[in-house]
């Protein structure tokens, strides 16, 4: 069993999954999934619209879905049983053959769609395969062992970043003075010094992301 996190551009998905209430929401995050089959979709989500002239109830109505307000913050944040039952597009179908299921996080943010899928080697590759015929840009954020710690930051890693920087480390990269520099680390590693510096820039920025990402 794989986790695949994937990033979308909002605008995107909205455009992809033809959801144009999207546009409405400056955040979202599923809280708890409940139920999650090919004929009827439930969460439990905190919600966030644009503007105030915007109701909960009007954005969901708008997507198709049914929607109950549990609660309402301070900050202006809605906590709601949300259901929907699937579309029936071929796009959409084509999403449901693949097999596999979503998990948390799911969740909108800064723009961003931020989606969790857990499936099978097999699903996880069909998945990107229709991802990228749909030609909508996207980014990995991760793709690991579904049994991984979920709130390590080295989660968010590549196999290959994370073997870079867990060596590192291991191995006195980061110690004053360095036990090993970045040749002796690359040659310990068999990959080439550049290579293991773009890997290794690009892990440090990345667990940086999410250390910094709530602050």
């Amino acid at each position: 069993m794989r986790r695949l996190i994937i990033e979308v551009d909002a605008s995107d998905f909205s455009r992809l999954s033809l959801d144009e209430s999207i546009e409405k929401i400056e955040s979202l995050e599923v809280l708890n999934f409940l139920k999650e089959g090919p004929d009827e979709f439930v969460a439990i989500c905190r919600v966030k619209l644009k503007g105030s002239s915007t109701t909960i109830d009007e954005v969901f109505k708008e997507a198709g879905s049914e929607v109950q307000i549990l609660d309402r913050d301070e900050e202006g944040r809605y906590t709601a049983f949300f259901k929907e039952r699937p579309r029936r597009d071929p796009q959409f179908q084509e999403f449901l053959a693949v097999g596999g299921y979503l998990s948390t996080p799911l969740e909108i943010k800064n723009g961003k769609v931020r989606v969790t899928f857990l499936g099978s080697v097999e699903e996880v590759k069909a998945l990107l395969t229709m991802i990228k015929k749909t030609r909508v840009n996207h980014r990995v954020v991760q793709l690991v062992k579904a049994n991984s710690h979920r709130n390590s930051p080295l989660d968010y890693l590549t196999d290959r970043q994370r073997s870079v920087i867990t060596s590192a480390y291991r191995l006195g990269y980061y110690d004053t003075p360095k036990r090993i520099n970045t040749q002796g680390l690359a040659k310990r590693l068999k990959i080439r010094g550049s290579t293991l510096a773009k890997h290794r820039i690009k892990a440090e920025r990345r667990i940086l992301a999410e250390i910094l990402r709530e602050l």
